[in-house]
């Protein structure tokens, strides 16, 4: 059973999602305004900014669960509003910066959860899917923890489960709200490379993150917002700048281009300023 995006197909593909002048408000207060994005097969893109810079709210537009104020999304080339929500499962899978499962599950059965909208609720787990989620978990560095139950383990490893679970789903684009936070540096770095698998193989990826070095580390494009406004959108290297930092957080840093492209960033002590407005 190949449950892997194709992966033969190229940057010239027809885009995977296309959000066009997207725009959200929350009553009287505007978010985002004018958003527009498109996404394509085997790319990983990473969203920074400010806390209260919209990324939540965009990565919840993107997978259908906000409507949005004004704009489109397309899901490839379908409007996502008209789109059931399994056929949506079937296309995205989303792993939520705050998760709870309120049964007894084993890890395993979590995994297993991502089938479902490929399966449907009345079928049970095949031997395949089985496989394939004792797969993931062993992938992901977590394949000890399958019969575990999944109210007992760390926060860092229910979040691992979660990632798991939405990689069960075998859709073409993963969308992540802070995947990394809470898992200590062992498992950033596996997943960190597990995902740059995934993109080798033609999955897109979609994460927010808070921390530049993992952008830098891992990502193929980064989209800089603030203000509820994309003020950069480009390659990771011309992106991620001291003086983008400075705009976004209010730090002074220095950029430490390190081998195999592993740069970081070492912020100056005494240096760190109000951000700067939005103009």
């Amino acid at each position: 059973m190949n449950l892997r995006p194709d992966p033969n197909l190229s940057p010239s593909s027809p885009p995977l999602l296309v959000a066009e002048r997207l725009a959200f408000s929350r009553g009287a207060r505007a978010i985002l305004h004018g958003i527009d994005l498109t996404i394509r097969h085997g790319e990983i893109v990473a969203l920074l900014g400010a806390n209260g810079a919209g990324k939540t709210t965009l990565l919840r537009l993107l997978m259908g669960f906000l409507k949005p104020s004004a704009g489109a999304i397309r899901l490839e080339g379908e409007v996502l509003s008209t789109l059931s929500a399994r056929v949506a499962a079937r296309r995205l899978a989303y792993v939520a910066q705050v998760h709870t499962i309120a049964f007894p599950y084993s890890v395993r059965d979590v995994v297993l959860l991502g089938r479902l909208p490929q399966n449907g609720l009345l079928h049970a787990p095949s031997d395949d899917d089985r496989t394939l989620a004792q797969t993931i978990l062993e992938e992901i560095g977590i394949g000890h923890l399958a019969d575990r139950p999944y109210s007992e383990i760390s926060g860092g490893e229910r979040q691992l489960a979660m990632i798991a679970r939405a990689l069960a789903q075998a859709t073409p684009i993963l969308v992540m709200d802070e995947p990394l936070t809470g898992l200590d540096y062992g498992y950033q770095i596996r997943l960190i490379d597990h995902l740059e698998r995934l993109s080798r193989e033609g999955r897109c990826l979609i994460m927010s993150t808070h921390h530049p070095e993992h952008a830098l580390w891992s990502a193929t494009r980064v989209i800089l917002l603030r203000d509820g406004r994309i003020e950069a959108d480009g390659p990771p290297e011309d992106v991620l700048t001291p003086d983008a930092i400075l705009r976004l957080y209010g730090v002074d840093v220095l950029r430490l281009d390190g081998p195999e492209g592993r740069s970081t960033f070492l912020p100056r002590r005494r240096q760190i300023r109000p951000r700067m407005p939005h103009k």
